[in-house]
């Protein structure tokens, strides 16, 4: 199983922002694989050129919100608190989950565990109608409350052994309905996710660094080929040890290439 890192810090913040640039995130995984199909979406290309600009601007673009959407994040807490008192379990908010071998994450709504294991919490706040509607199809329909790119995303990011949806609405009974990881839809998000799209993120980097179009202080002389060899050499001579070779790697992947070189010598 891959590695991950949680990043504990408030959803929406500044912070929280920075730390997901560049990266293809499980909300918009329906960008990259097709919900019904589970193939390569073609909207993956558009997908890769905002989150290419965003690594070479180092801020996110095109960050707006619904007042609708604003107001959800406000009743979340109170969603949360209502899932855990009609769950018995006790969960805990997070700002960021990535894994470490690829630029993806997950900003799951909150880890949690029972008797079937760890668990991560998916969280929607909706308007009267759209609450009922998904009451309605979640019989019937496990992804009812939360796209299957989205769910399953969360899950193949983090490695959760389920995942409880729930839909909310203040003004009426919520609903919950456990998911949990579907092989195909992990082999899916391995090879269009994990392989074509993480190819083009790649290619575009190296791309934009031949055209020169790299903001100051992040031109690198090297390829990733040759970090990869530099890096390895610095470990198997002694110089770093095996933990400080996946942090040079990882701060290769992030464009932090002056703390990449002061790490390996």
């Amino acid at each position: 199983m891959s590695e991950t890192r949680v990043h504990r810090m408030p959803q929406g913040s500044d912070e929280w922002h920075m730390i997901r640039l560049g990266r293809a995130t499980s909300s918009c995984f329906d960008q990259i694989v097709t919900p019904a199909q589970r193939k390569f979406s073609k909207s993956s290309e558009r997908y890769a050129v905002q989150l290419l600009t965003e690594w070479l601007l180092g801020e996110p673009i095109d960050v707006f919100e619904s007042p609708w959407a604003d107001r959800g994040k406000e009743l979340e807490a109170e969603a949360r608190a209502w899932y855990e008192m009609a769950t018995g379990n006790e969960v805990e908010t997070v700002g960021f989950i990535e894994r470490t071998d690829l630029l993806v994450g997950a900003s799951t709504d909150g880890l949690t565990e029972d008797a079937e294991g760890p668990g991560v919490v998916e969280i929607k706040v909706r308007k009267a109608a759209a609450h009922v509607q998904a009451v309605l199809e979640s019989r019937q329909n496990e992804y009812a409350i939360a796209g299957a790119p989205q769910v399953q995303g969360e899950l193949w990011v983090t490695g959760a052994a389920w995942c409880d949806t729930v839909s909310y609405n203040p003004s009426l009974k919520p609903v919950i309905r456990r998911v949990y990881p579907d092989p195909e839809w992990f082999q899916a998000l391995e090879e269009s996710v994990g392989v074509r799209f993480m190819k083009m993120l790649e290619e575009g980097r190296e791309m934009l660094y031949e055209l020169g179009a790299v903001p100051a202080g992040r031109i690198r002389p090297r390829t990733l080929a040759t970090w990869e060899q530099d890096i390895t050499n610095a470990y198997a001579t002694g110089q770093i040890e095996a933990e400080q070779a996946d942090t040079a790697r990882q701060l290769v992947l992030d464009g932090q290439y002056a703390l990449a070189q002061e790490l390996i010598g």
